[in-house]
Formats: structure tokens, C-alpha cells, sequence
């Protein structure tokens, strides 16, 4: 099927969780989309579900079978990346429920951007989302932008997006001119994960959009790679310990010279950003 948006989904051990996210992909109001899964060594029944639908929706579903065995999540979604020849990508996660017009609302959005800038400038949108317990019923915390208590400053110094992982990387979308520069920077981080890498290039060499509505439910539960922090003393006191591999990681990015940031700002963004949690 001709397609508009390439969706692309990285799998590991998420049997419990993909009859609910393939349906919510499905039911999507806008119908312009193909899904790119990369499975990352499950062993479990996920490659099962995902031939299942794969067979079921052959037009539309492709599972990239590339023989590189378990990447971890940030590099196995880096490495679909490649597989993408649409206008516009998404990233989906395989736990959680997307609201029916996610799609139509961000490729709205990403026009928009398009028609004040010009398909030339990397551009990427993000929404807000709600999380939900491990069943996907209860919600937790209606925005998780307000329980993480962002404001708009985020968007006004890439110097933040470098300081701490702002956008969530199943609400985002990004045009072809954003995955050129994604593709071009083949130099990855360890300790940056793949949306928050992806923000920080992206906000520095083009523009960063936020949608706030909460068009994903983002299940919590103990296999959460990120997941939804509560920000107290005890989550400070872990960032502190943590505080050593930051500076190692800046130092090392610095060297690499793909942008120019400075080391101290990011720290005192870090500091400020959970302290402000904390007091709030």
C-alpha cells in the first residue's frame, strides 16, 4: 500500500502486549502508514504474533529479519531507521495503546511545520501521552508531561534536550529530512537513548514541535526500559551517583565535534531540572 508514514517497532519478549498495540495501529483514522518491526532476540512467542499479522496484513506489515541478533532497544530502533523510505517515521513501542488519531494528528502537525520552514529542515513533533498500569486500564497520571513538570523553556535551548530526555520516543515523528541527519550521524552514544539522541540533533539543526494532548497509553510496569519516574529524594540521590558517567559521556561527545554545546550549561540544566522536581 502506498504510504505516507513508516512505523517502525522493535519487539523483545513482548508476547502479553501485541495483540493490544497491533489493534490500536490498525484502528488508526488516518490509513496511509506501513509498520517496520525489528524483533531483538525474543524468546518468547513474539515472532509467532508478529507473523500472524504480518500474514494478515501483508500490504502493510514487514518484519525485517537481519541476522544481528539481540542490539538493545535504542540500536535496534536506530537500525530500522535504514529499512524507512517514507516521507515521515514513527516510533512505536510493544506496550503501548495508541489513541486512534495519533497519526492524523502528528502528520497534521509535521505539514504544518513543513509549510512555515520547508521539507528541507529536519523536523520533528512529539505528543504528550498517559500512563497507565501494566493491564492498560488504570491511568496513572493523566499527562506525563505535567508529572515530569516540563515547561515550554525546553524548547528554547538544545542545550536541555543534551541535559535530559524530554520527549518520549513513541510520540514522535520525524521527516525525511530529519532521518538524513539522523542517518548521517553514525557515530551512537552508549549512554544516550535513541529518542533522546534523536531530539537533541534534531532541535539543534532544525525544529522541535510538542503536541499536548495525550494521544499514546504508556503502560508502567518492572520491564519499562525508561518508564515514568517519581522525582524525591530517592530518584535524586540515584541521578547523583550517576552524575560521573554524564561527564565521561559529555567529554566524549564533545570530542566528537557534531555540535557545539557547553559541558557546564548541560550540568547546571541537569542540576536544575531535578531540583525543580524535587521542590515541587
Amino acid at each position: 500500500m502506498r504510504s505516507e508514514v513508516d512505523i517502525l517497532l522493535s519487539t523483545y519478549n513482548g508476547e502479553k502486549y501485541l495483540d493490544e498495540l497491533f489493534e490500536s495501529i490498525i484502528k488508526q483514522t488516518y490509513k496511509y502508514w506501513n509498520l517496520i518491526i525489528r524483533d531483538d532476540g525474543s524468546s518468547d512467542s513474539t515472532l509467532e504474533i508478529l507473523k500472524k499479522y504480518e500474514n494478515k496484513y501483508p500490504d502493510r506489515i514487514r518484519i525485517i529479519e537481519d541476522n544481528k541478533g539481540n542490539l538493545g532497544s535504542s540500536k535496534s530502533f536506530l537500525e530500522l531507521i535504514r529499512y524507512s523510505h517514507s516521507k515521515y517515521i514513527m516510533f512505536c513501542d510493544q506496550d503501548d495503546i495508541w489513541s486512534n488519531k495519533k497519526i492524523e494528528v502528528s502528520i497534521n502537525e509535521i505539514k504544518r511545520l513543513e509549510d512555515i520552514h520547508n521539507t528541507k529542515i529536519p523536523l520533528l513533533i512529539a505528543t504528550d501521552l498517559q500512563i497507565v498500569d501494566e493491564d492498560g486500564y488504570k491511568v496513572l497520571e493523566e499527562s506525563f508531561w505535567e508529572s515530569r513538570k516540563d515547561g515550554e523553556i525546553v524548547f528554547t535551548d538544545y542545550h536541555y534536550f543534551i541535559a535530559q530526555s524530554v520527549l518520549t520516543g513513541c510520540t514522535m515523528m520525524m521527516n525525511k529530512a530529519s532521518v538524513n541527519l539522523i542517518l548521517s550521524v553514525n557515530s551512537y552514544i552508549d549512554y544516550f537513548q535513541h529518542d533522546q539522541w534523536i531530539s537533541i540533533f534534531i532541535s539543534y539543526y532544525g525544529e522541535v514541535s510538542f503536541i499536548n494532548k495525550q494521544l499514546v497509553n504508556y503502560r508502567q510496569h518492572r520491564n519499562n526500559v525508561i518508564g515514568s519516574y517519581r522525582f524525591n529524594k530517592s530518584y535524586l540521590f540515584r541521578r547523583v551517583k550517576h552524575i560521573s558517567n554524564l561527564f565521561s559521556a559529555l567529554i566524549k561527545f564533545k570530542k566528537r565535534d557534531l555540535i557545539e554545546f557547553s559541558i557546564l550549561k548541560v550540568l547546571f540544566y541537569k542540576f536544575s531540572y531535578n531540583m525543580k522536581k524535587l521542590i515541587k
